[in-house]
């Protein structure tokens, strides 16, 4: 058995499996925040496997400390839920190895999938093609980089990934189709980075709700004029936004291009917020 400090390998044949890396420092129960409707074959990673698995929530005893790879194959549509587990287990949770493979079987709504997986550093990407609510997913982890997710069909991403350890939106990502846009990326303290076309013609009354989704974060000043370029493009009024907090670039620090569409987003009612 692999010592708990060592990473385990990733195994074979696991295109269409969600696989996730745990580390155990010692023998315990482990549970999986597997939602129904649910039918899922599981090999826990120790030799040890389960068949059309159907009750919510299954665990595993583990004998022994270590590194192990925890495979999930569906044979229906599925949901994983990991803040409805114990943080005894959802704490071990160290990697998302593989993400599932595209026509996984996600149900459409992804909420709180790795809520509180306080030790996840790494994921691979997830297919988000067909999901519609991503609130929650990456809460509380320590992500220290963001795969380039499609976000296209996402509406509704509250707290999507808060105080994470990632210091840049890569570019790719792009919410055209968000209806509310609250904590998206708040308070993560290394954020340095976002690029143009992050938020591409969503409705300006998306961002009415809160103007928290960047406070916090340590963006430049270039990163601010893209978001500002990006906001002022948006149909619509009176959205929200707020880049104070944190290590985010002063107003004085702006570009002509940032300090031009901030004032541009002001006279058509929008609320900016920004360090001095």
């Amino acid at each position: 058995m692999r010592s708990h400090f060592l990473r385990a390998a990733s195994p074979k044949g696991v295109v269409n499996a969600l696989v996730l890396e745990i580390v155990l420092p010692a023998p315990q129960t482990f549970a999986l925040g597997v939602k129904s409707p649910l039918n899922v074959d599981i090999d826990w990673g120790d030799g040890s496997e389960d068949f059309g698995v159907t009750a919510e929530y299954p665990s595993h005893v583990y004998a022994s400390s270590g590194t192990y790879l925890v495979s999930i194959k569906n044979n229906a549509t599925i949901r994983i839920r990991s803040a409805e587990t114990a943080v005894e287990s959802r704490s071990k949770i160290t990697r998302v190895v593989n993400g599932g493979g595209l026509g996984f079987g996600w149900n459409s709504n992804l909420e709180a999938m790795f809520f509180g997986c306080t030790s996840l550093t790494e994921t691979d990407l997830i297919d988000l093609s067909s999901i519609s609510n991503i609130e929650n997913m990456f809460d509380g982890c320590q992500l220290t980089e963001l795969p380039v997710f499609d976000m296209s069909t996402v509406d509704y991403a509250f707290r999507f990934a808060r105080g994470q350890q990632f210091t840049e939106v890569p570019a790719g990502i792009s919410f055209t189709d968000l209806d509310e846009v609250r904590s998206l990326f708040e308070n993560n303290a290394n954020l340095t980075t976002i690029h143009r076309g992050l938020f591409v013609g969503i409705n300006a009354s998306a961002f009415g709700g809160e103007n928290g989704w960047l406070a916090g974060c340590a963006l430049t000043a270039q990163s601010i004029e893209n978001l500002m370029l990006d906001l002022d493009a948006l149909p619509g009024t009176g959205g929200q936004c707020s880049v104070a907090g944190g290590t985010n670039a002063g107003l004085s620090t702006w570009t002509t291009a940032a300090v031009n569409a901030r004032n541009s987003l002001i006279s058509k009612g929008w609320t900016i917020n920004q360090n001095a």
